[in-house]
């Protein structure tokens, strides 16, 4: 495995797809005038099924934060529009029909893999209408993590029957090399 933390493509395609529905074509292209040599080839080579680097779609995510005011909100917005596009329709009719936000949220270590190379989750507790994660992930993810958190997990667990979902950080430290941050779930 390379050392180079990588994004699944999913991100890319469904990050710009966001911003060009919310925004407009002509934003998008005002948008990456703005990114380096390097991050412009990547996102132009991005295709779902890809692996890119994250550094780049994590430079794209917060100069598109700064561009509607640094909010968290704007990138947990778009983070629920890629767990809405990610979670095709036959997943999401999967999660309706035999599934409940448990059942999702216990599933979350295999949704990381798919996304990401590094890093892992693991479910530390989920029964009743709660759960418990922890991430443990290489440092670059850690700025980036609490909005794709929020705005995937209250996705994931509405589109599962959840309603009022709430997504708190509970904790953050470090292990050895790498970074641990517990999240805690709740919802109705």
């Amino acid at each position: 495995m390379s050392d180079q933390v990588m994004a699944k493509g999913t991100n890319f395609v469904y990050f710009q797809e966001y911003v060009i529905q919310k925004h407009g074509k002509a934003f998008w292209d005002q948008f990456m005038a703005k990114a380096d040599v390097q991050e412009k080839k990547t996102w132009e080579a991005a295709y779902i099924g890809g692996w890119y680097p994250f550094v780049d779609f994590k430079g794209a995510f917060f100069r598109y934060a700064k561009m509607q005011g640094g909010g968290n909100e704007a990138l947990s917005e778009a983070y629920e529009f890629i767990a809405d596009r990610s979670l095709n329709t036959l997943y999401r009719l999967f999660f309706k029909a035999m599934s409940s936000p448990q059942f999702v949220l216990k599933n979350y270590p295999r949704l990381w893999s798919m996304f990401f190379n590094q890093g892992n989750v693991e479910v530390l507790e989920g029964e009743g209408t709660r759960c418990r994660f922890r991430f443990i992930l290489p440092e670059v993810f850690l700025d980036w993590l609490p909005p794709a958190c929020i705005g995937y997990t209250r996705k994931a667990v509405t589109l599962a029957g959840g309603k009022n979902v709430i997504v708190r950080e509970e904790s953050r430290a470090k292990e050895s090399q790498m970074q641990v941050v517990v999240y805690t779930v709740q919802w109705q």
